[in-house]
C-alpha cells in the first residue's frame, strides 16, 4: 500500500515537473546587445521601430543627445539643441519627429532623416509636445493658439497644420475643451479624446468622449451607457483595432479592448497601455492569451515580466531596470543602472528556439 501511495505521489510530481519545463521552455530566451554610450557618461532609449532600428538619449557632462542605434551602423550621435527629450517619436523608416526651440525660443516641430538631415520645420506657438508620429511623416500633438486657453490638438501634414479641435467643434458642435490627439497608426486614422459638459443632478461636470478621425471626418467609438461614462483612447493599431479605457463614476473603471470590424472584442481586467501584434498588453508584460471568466465574459490574461528573463548579469549591469519601449518582434529596448549609478542602454532579442 504504501509503495502504490509513493508510486502515485512520483508520478503526480512528475506530471508537475514536466509541465513546469515545457511551461518554462515556452517562455523566449533573451540576447542582451549593449548599445554603448560612446565613452559619454549614460545613455538610455526612447523607441524602437519595426526594422530594430533604437532611438535614445546620449548624456555626458550635463549635455544630452538623440542618437538612433542598428545593427549595421551601431550608435549615432545626431547634432541637435534645444530638443525636448519627451517630444521625440521614432517611425519604421528610420525617421524622428520631436519639438524643440530655436536660437530665438521660437518651438518647432521638426521630421529627421537619416539621410537627408531636418527635411521639415514648422513653427508653433507656445507649449506644444507630440503625441505621435507615423510612417508617412504625419505627426500629431498638442499647442496653444491666440486666443484661447486651452490647448489645440494638431495634425501636421506635409507642412500643413490641420487644427483638429477647431474642425471637431465645426463637426460635432459641443463646448469642447482639453482636445488631445492621443494616438495615429499607419493609415492615417488619428485618436482624439475631448472634455464636454454634462449635467448630472442640476450640476455640471465634464466628461471624455473619443473619436477616430479619419479621411477628414470624426467617429464616435464607444456608445456611452450614461452620463456618468467617461472614455478615453489609449492606443490604435494599423488594423483598426483600439484600446478604450473607460470610467463610470464613482467608482467602476475599465478598460476595452475593441476591434473596428468586430465589435466589443474583449474587455481587460487589469490594465493596458498598447496593443501588440493584435494583442492588448502592458509594457512590462509579455502578451497573454484569451480567457473567460466565471461569468462568461472574455478578457487577457497577462503573461510574465519580461525582465525576468533578460539575461543581465553583474558587475556590469545592476539589477535596477527599466523597460521603455516593444516592438510587435519581440525586442525590447531600456536602459539598466551600473554599478557606477549611471545608465546604459541595452537592447534585448528573443532568441530562437532549438
Amino acid at each position: 500500500m504504501k509503495i502504490a501511495t509513493l508510486i502515485g505521489a512520483i508520478a503526480i510530481l512528475s506530471q508537475l515537473f514536466c509541465s513546469e519545463v515545457s511551461a518554462a521552455e515556452s517562455l523566449p530566451r533573451y540576447k542582451m546587445v549593449d548599445l554603448g554610450t560612446l565613452e559619454a557618461d549614460s545613455s538610455w532609449t526612447l523607441a524602437i521601430n519595426e526594422n530594430g532600428q533604437v532611438l535614445g538619449i546620449v548624456e555626458d557632462k550635463g549635455t544630452k543627445f538623440p542618437f538612433l542605434w542598428d545593427e549595421k551602423n551601431g550608435l549615432m550621435i545626431i547634432e541637435m539643441t534645444g530638443f525636448s527629450e519627451n517630444n521625440l517619436y521614432l517611425n519604421n523608416k528610420g525617421q524622428i519627429a520631436g519639438c524643440r526651440q530655436d536660437k530665438n525660443g521660437t518651438n518647432q516641430v521638426f521630421i529627421w532623416d537619416p539621410k537627408q538631415g531636418f527635411i521639415d520645420v514648422w513653427c508653433l506657438g507656445s507649449e506644444s509636445h507630440l503625441a505621435g508620429f507615423n510612417d508617412q511623416k504625419k505627426v500629431i500633438g498638442q499647442a496653444k493658439v491666440q486666443g484661447d486657453n486651452f490647448q489645440h490638438a494638431f495634425l501636421w501634414d506635409a507642412g500643413k497644420a490641420i487644427d483638429l479641435t477647431k474642425e471637431l467643434t465645426k463637426q460635432i458642435p459641443n463646448s469642447w475643451r482639453h482636445v488631445n490627439a492621443t494616438a495615429i497608426n499607419n493609415t492615417g486614422h488619428v485618436a482624439v479624446t475631448a472634455e464636454h459638459p454634462v449635467n448630472i443632478n442640476g450640476y455640471q461636470q465634464w466628461r471624455y468622449k473619443s473619436f477616430i478621425w479619419k479621411d477628414g471626418f470624426f467617429y464616435a467609438v464607444w456608445p456611452e451607457k450614461s452620463l456618468e461614462s467617461s472614455v478615453e483612447i489609449r492606443a490604435i493599431d494599423d488594423f483598426g483595432n483600439i484600446l478604450v479605457e473607460v470610467n463610470d463614476y464613482p467608482s467602476k473603471h475599465y478598460c476595452w479592448f475593441v476591434s473596428q470590424t468586430g465589435g466589443f472584442k474583449a474587455y481587460l481586467l487589469g490594465w493596458a497601455d498598447r496593443i501588440v501584434n493584435q494583442m492588448p498588453t502592458n509594457l512590462e508584460s509579455l502578451p497573454g492569451k484569451l480567457k473567460r471568466d466565471a461569468e462568461g465574459n472574455y478578457y487577457y490574461g497577462y503573461g510574465v515580466d519580461p525582465r525576468r528573463l533578460f539575461n543581465i548579469k553583474e558587475p556590469f549591469y545592476n539589477h535596477e531596470v527599466c523597460i521603455r519601449a516593444q516592438n510587435s518582434k519581440g525586442w525590447f529596448v531600456g536602459s539598466a543602472e551600473t554599478l557606477s549609478r549611471t545608465q546604459n542602454a541595452f537592447l534585448a532579442i528573443p532568441e530562437k528556439q532549438p
